[in-house]
């Protein structure tokens, strides 16, 4: 979730971070939020600093950045609120009920939000689990391939179906993986949300009704141009 800004003088919002969040104790906030190994990386004390240090638990393939990378320009913060449950909400509220660990809306190359939870900053490198096996399979897989086929995970999906389309007469989509990882993207209007998160339960759906709301109010105040 790194981000390049203008360049030269000018000067523009920095991201916002925090060094606690919810339930950090638990979290492992005295310890400095360590990282684990590959036999603890799941447990709870370690879920923030795994969660952020997973290239070095567990060592993948080097994806080299661009000769000249896009850049992407912060602005000023705009007040969010959506109605959820009844109750006005903020960003704010929404972080202070949920372990996110970062919190990311930007539409084209501008970015409106840019949260950071549990000493979390814009250098760390999150794990998205299967967010980006998605991602990879929407250009590399057919959905003839054995791994899609229901039965295969589920008995209604496969493993590997982790789009879902949201009910809007717009075709808006959502990217969702474990531990309250997601992606949700408004085409129409080039605006992206991601909320990267470690929940304790690795598929908790209680979490995914609010930050719908989040979504939905994202939309209805930056989504029309």
């Amino acid at each position: 979730m790194a981000s390049l800004g203008r360049g030269g003088d000018d000067v523009e919002p920095q991201p916002r971070f925090a060094a606690g969040g919810p339930d950090a104790d638990e979290f492992g906030a005295a310890a400095g939020y360590p990282t684990g190994d590959r036999a603890t990386f799941f447990a709870t004390a370690s879920l923030v600093g795994s969660h952020s240090h997973l290239d070095e638990i567990l060592p993948g393939r080097l994806i080299h950045k661009a000769p000249a990378p896009s850049r992407l320009v912060r602005v000023a913060e705009p007040r969010i609120t959506w109605t959820f449950q009844g109750v006005e909400w903020t960003l704010d509220d929404y972080l202070a009920r949920n372990p996110t660990t970062g919190l990311l809306v930007a539409r084209g190359d501008t970015i409106f939000v840019e949260r950071y939870q549990y000493g979390r900053t814009d250098r760390h490198r999150f794990t998205s689990w299967s967010m980006a096996k998605t991602v990879m399979d929407a250009t590399t897989v057919r959905a003839d391939q054995p791994h899609l086929r229901p039965g295969t995970a589920t008995p209604i999906f496969g493993y590997g179906y982790q789009t879902w389309i949201l009910p809007t007469k717009r075709r808006m989509f959502m990217l969702w993986r474990i531990r309250g990882q997601r992606i949700f993207v408004d085409p129409d209007n080039k605006l992206v949300m991601v909320n990267t998160a470690v929940h304790k339960l690795p598929a908790d759906l209680a979490p995914l009704e609010e930050m719908g709301a989040l979504w939905f109010g994202v939309v209805r105040q930056l989504g029309p141009r």
